[in-house]
């Protein structure tokens, strides 16, 4: 137990040392970011969906943006997020999107709001030995979020509430993501 913590304690001062160095925030400056995302996602029809009890399931991005001054930047990315229900109902998408994002920077605190559209690349399959059907539509998300910046690093959270338009009405059309974000700004 004792050398479990200990290495523990280890990796962790490994993973933080480079933060007690870190530069002033660069909340202010123009120039490229980076951030990756994970999480969970919960279709809108949760409770039933076309006789499929749905449950959540995970979701995640990869974003690379350019912020063009201190309140605006504009920004692609590329996530991955389903939904599994009963008799082995699946529910897969990957968006490919380019967002405007709006921030309200104080200080190494930055809260912001987003909004973007793009290409759902969608899979269901709607029952065990059932077809499974691909489908690519458009969509769009709205989202809220705030990053704490140290130094180039930043860390922080977002909501974003997804919408597809599914024509064959084979799987949930909206639905809201809570993702936990980890980034760099050049």
């Amino acid at each position: 137990m004792k050398k479990a913590l200990a290495l523990i304690l280890m990796a962790l001062s490994v993973v933080m040392a480079p933060l007690a160095h870190a530069d002033e925030p660069v909340l202010y400056e123009s120039g490229p970011y980076f951030i990756g995302q994970i999480g969970a996602y919960g279709a809108e029809e949760t409770q039933q969906f076309n006789g499929y009890e749905l449950s959540s399931d995970v979701s995640g991005h990869l974003a690379v943006g350019y912020k063009l001054n201190p309140m605006w930047s504009v920004q692609g990315d590329l996530g991955y997020f389903g939904t599994s229900g009963n008799n082995e109902y699946q529910f897969n998408a990957m968006p490919l999107t380019v967002a405007v994002r709006l921030s309200l920077p104080a200080g190494k605190f930055e809260p912001y709001m987003l909004g973007g559209g793009g290409a759902y690349f969608c899979k269901t399959k709607m029952n065990q030995g059932g077809e499974t059907i691909d489908e690519v539509v458009m969509g769009g998300y709205l989202g809220l979020g705030a990053l704490l910046h140290i130094g180039k690093m930043m860390v922080g959270g977002e909501f974003r509430y997804d919408f597809m338009d599914i024509y064959s009405r084979t799987a949930p059309n909206a639905g809201i993501e809570a993702l936990f974000s980890v980034g760099y700004q050049y």
